[in-house]
This record gives structure tokens, C-alpha cells and sequence, in this order.
């Protein structure tokens, strides 16, 4: 048997069997990291196993064979989406806060305008479950309602607002907004866009001269005879720019456009709006489910 303390200044060789029997040398860096390569059998055939920029395992979790001998494989996403989440279309970004409106009473501040202006919540008309948000504009005055929320987060990032719209094609909004306003004691950052369903024509608020820029034309009646259809909106509020825009399954670089700023001394928090605007005459509505705030978008 050994005795004595270990002499620790030798070098020692670490080596691994080869595929065929043959050992070899493992590498290591400068820093005395082992090098090597991940791999693992499919098929017969020994495929490496892939890592990130970041050097984290990229990999996909499979279920047994299903009744019809086909392995599935269900990411976070896809899991959370069967689940129930809110987040069942874009899957993207961490949720901060989120509204499927199930709930016995609205929890958002109720802002109208005209005469008949409302927002309540409706078992007439829901996407997921078995309630929405009926948003019902005003037949005068600025002919509008709006929810919105205010959400303690400190932390300008990334962040993502969407809701999924649904309307009757008689009584049809001539405006859906969604927006969010990031104030830190001395700035508010509004990102705003609006879906013109009256003009098919989807515009976003430019900060750079504060005005209303085009970002889509002939965009489809998609939410029309309330087919619900996802509207999301994402801004940088670190960078002061906006990032994306998505309705239905189009999504729109909006990176080239700034969110425009305006002086407050409110303190830091977040605020999340939709908006229902109609037309003199008559109360146009709409329907809104799944609003859903998200942090940390790519």
C-alpha cells in the first residue's frame, strides 16, 4: 500500500477510450478546463451534443413513443402553452404580469369617453376560456375606452405588451391600441401603436419627430366575426428604441424607431393600455382576451 502525501506537483495524463479501443489524451486549456466533445447515439450513428454562444446545452426533451411509434419533444413554451399560459402564440420573453379576465371582477382602470362608453367583462364572445373584456367606445365626445394597469417594475428592459382582439364586423372598432409607458422619476417613454382596422393600415408613434409613422398597409380584417387574433408590441426601454411588432403570424422589425420621451416626475413604474376607439353615432366594440406583460424579450 502507498504511503506518505501525495506529490502534487506531477503531471498526471487523463485519457479516454476511443470508438475503437485505443486511448487518447484529453485536452485542457490554459486554464486547466478539460476540452471535449459531448456526444450521444442516435440511430446507431453518434451525433455531437450542441451548445449556445454562452456555452449552455442546447436540447430537446422527448416523451416516449406515442401510439403511432412517434417520440414527441415539448420545449418550455410549448409545455406552458398546453398548460393553459396566456402566452400561446409567441412564446417569447418572461411574464411579469398577465390577464386571461376569468376573474369575477376587472382588474384593470377603466378610462371612457362618450356617451354608453364602457368596459365589462363578457361570457358572450372568449378565446381560451370563458371570459373576455367587452370594450364598448363612447358614441361622442372622443369615442373611446381604454384598460389600463399599472405594474411595479423597476427595471427598463425589453418589454413586451399582447392581447388577442376579437370584433363583430357591424359594430367594428375603427381602432385597436395597445401601449406602454416606462416612467423613472424624470422620464416617461411612451411606445404606442395603433391597429387602424378602418384604414387596414397598422401605425406605430415615432419619437424621433413625434409623429405617426406607416409600419403596415393592407393588413387583413384578421379578427373580424371575432376570430381572435394576437397583437403584441415590444420596446427597449434601456436603448430607447422599439424592437417589434406582431399581428397574427406577421411580425415587423421595428428597431429603426424611437419611443418618444416626455419630461415627469412620476415615479419608476410601468403602465399597460388597450384602447377601443369608434366612430360618432354609434357604440363601436371589441373584445379583448390574454393581455399579457413580458420581460427580458429577445
Amino acid at each position: 500500500m502507498a504511503k506518505g502525501a501525495p506529490d502534487h506537483t506531477k503531471i498526471t495524463l487523463l485519457k479516454g477510450a476511443a470508438p475503437d479501443g485505443s486511448l487518447v489524451t484529453l485536452a485542457v486549456d490554459a486554464s486547466g478546463n478539460i476540452l471535449a466533445v459531448l456526444k450521444g447515439e442516435y440511430g446507431g450513428v453518434l451525433k455531437t451534443v450542441q451548445t449556445d454562444v454562452n456555452g449552455l446545452l442546447l436540447a430537446k426533451i422527448y416523451d416516449p413513443d406515442d401510439i403511432f411509434g412517434v417520440a414527441g419533444t415539448i420545449g418550455l413554451g410549448e409545455l406552458a402553452a398546453r398548460l393553459g399560459s396566456t402566452m400561446n402564440f409567441d412564446r417569447r420573453g418572461q411574464i411579469v404580469w398577465y390577464d386571461d379576465f376569468e376573474a369575477p371582477v376587472l382588474k384593470w382602470n377603466v378610462v371612457t369617453s362618450g356617451i354608453g362608453a364602457s368596459a365589462t367583462l363578457s361570457t358572450a364572445n372568449a378565446f381560451l376560456k370563458s371570459q373576455a373584456v367587452k370594450l364598448v367606445a363612447g358614441s361622442d365626445a372622443s369615442c373611446s375606452v381604454m384598460i389600463e394597469k399599472h405594474v411595479s417594475l423597476q427595471a427598463a428592459a425589453r418589454i413586451g405588451l399582447e392581447c388577442a382582439i376579437g370584433y363583430n364586423v357591424a359594430l367594428q372598432p375603427t381602432q385597436v391600441a395597445i401601449q406602454i409607458d416606462f416612467y423613472n422619476n424624470s422620464v416617461q417613454h411612451a411606445a404606442q401603436a395603433v391597429w387602424d382596422i378602418a384604414l387596414s393600415k397598422i401605425w406605430l408613434m415615432n419619437g424621433y419627430n413625434s409623429n405617426w409613422v406607416e409600419i403596415a398597409s393592407n393588413v387583413p380584417a384578421l379578427a373580424q366575426n371575432l376570430t381572435y387574433t394576437k397583437f403584441k408590441l415590444v420596446a427597449d426601454f434601456a436603448a430607447g428604441k422599439y424592437v417589434r411588432l406582431m399581428y397574427g403570424s406577421t411580425s415587423i422589425d421595428i428597431s429603426a424607431y424611437d419611443i418618444p420621451t416626455t419630461a415627469t416626475t412620476d415615479p419608476t413604474n410601468l403602465r399597460m393600455s388597450i384602447k377601443n376607439t369608434g366612430a360618432p353615432g354609434a357604440n363601436h366594440e371589441c373584445w379583448i382576451d390574454d393581455g399579457t406583460l413580458t420581460y427580458r424579450e429577445p
